[in-house]
């Protein structure tokens, strides 16, 4: 049935925009079911879309709550389908989407109590949708009065846990992390505490590290946090969340490798980390002596690959932090391996070692008796005999 805004029933949603809840309250119970406006609207959509909450109370009993913008066949659903608009589903995807906490509990008490949740055409449910747009009033409501969704994946395979950590919401993630199930992956084989690892997110990764097993999602080849973080390709890593997540990594977890080539977690702070504070704190937990799948030690693996990363100075300053831990004699080779016009900047401390090492070996050449004076040695006296 189409109706002109000319007929009396039209002006509801002046009414509505307008919050006069009086004609509002007049005109709900002559309104055909799920009644649109020329862009898709019921009456009830656009009420829990500005927040009129007093609105949606009057329209509720004589509206359709699970009807989508999108209705089948129209222009709406085309855009969607074809990519060209995003879903905006039904009014309570409306209401959880904006934040509109008043609306959102009216209209809950509408969604199915076992499946049939998504409020979208994405997949979405409310949770997810309140937790994408940082909304918390909202995710505490829905994820104690909807517990169902917290295990609900949408399109991209997100449950609402991974959806904030996406989204970057940490305040969500402190209010759905101890009842949302942490070992749920993404699309991707991610959990939420590997991809906030990858997405360096500090605060979601203090939250999350406590409650998680840090040698997760064995599905995916960076398949832990640590693995994680050091794959990522926001550079330098931050050094903070590389301190949080080995907190709370255990020796066995430490000593996964990533997946086809065995790259220890060591060699991938010296090779992608780009931070030279990564590398320590990573070295100080590490068994030195340990070998890889072909019988070398971290610092060999340094050397074998130094050919192949000429290009990146950041390597080189992280090999000479990691000399640190190794023999002076084992790391001295790496500083002919360094393009020279960036030994100075890069390999501080082996330049330092190198120099220190050639000067005593100079000292000890020399003639007994005929070594340089030290500096005070050397100061003139003053009258009273005093060096200065």
């Amino acid at each position: 049935m189409t109706l002109s805004f000319a007929a009396p029933i039209g002006f509801i949603f002046d009414a509505i925009d307008q919050k006069d809840h009086d004609l509002v309250e007049r005109l709900a119970p002559s309104l055909p079911l799920n009644y649109r406006d020329s862009e898709g609207f019921t009456p009830l959509m656009r009420a829990a879309k500005i927040g009129d909450a007093r609105s949606v109370e009057f329209l509720l009993p004589w509206s359709d709550p699970l009807a989508f913008l999108e209705a089948p066949g129209s222009e709406a659903e085309k855009a969607v389908l074809s990519k060209a608009a995003v879903s905006q589903g039904s009014a309570i995807a409306m209401a959880a989407a904006a934040g509109h906490a008043d609306c959102v509990r009216l209209l809950f008490p509408s969604l199915p109590r076992w499946g049939g949740d998504f409020v979208d055409m994405h997949r979405n449910t409310p949770l997810g949708l309140a937790t994408v747009a940082g909304h918390v009033d909202c995710v505490r409501f829905l994820a104690r009065k909807h517990s169902n969704a917290l295990y609900t994946k949408n399109e991209q395979g997100h449950t609402p846990l991974l959806s904030a950590v996406s989204s970057g919401r940490s305040a969500c993630v402190a209010e759905l992390a101890d009842q949302s199930p942490l070992r749920a992956v993404n699309s991707w084989g991610y959990t939420a505490t590997m991809l906030a690892a990858h997405e360096q997110d500090l605060e979601s990764l203090k939250i999350l590290a406590p409650l998680s097993d840090m040698s997760d999602a064995p599905s995916f080849p960076w398949r832990t946090p640590l693995l994680a973080i050091l794959h990522s390709p926001l550079v330098p890593v931050n050094a903070e969340c590389v301190s949080v997540i080995l907190l709370h990594t255990d020796d066995k977890a430490l000593k996964l490798t990533a997946k086809p080539d065995d790259r220890t977690a060591l060699t991938l702070a010296v090779e992608e980390s780009h931070s030279p504070r990564v590398v320590e704190l990573i070295a100080r937990r590490w068994d030195l002596s340990a070998l890889d799948s072909q019988g070398r030690t971290a610092w060999d693996v340094v050397l074998a690959h130094a050919a192949r990363f000429t290009f990146r100075p950041s390597f080189f300053g992280c090999a000479d932090a990691l000399s640190a831990f190794y023999p002076d004699e084992e790391t001295l080779p790496l500083i002919d391996l360094c393009p020279p016009e960036i030994r100075e900047q890069r390999l501080p401390r082996l330049i330092a070692l190198r120099e220190a090492a050639a000067l005593k070996q100079a000292i000890a050449r020399m003639p007994s008796g005929s070594a340089p004076a030290s500096r005070a040695a050397r100061a003139p006296a003053t009258p009273s005999g005093r060096r200065i």
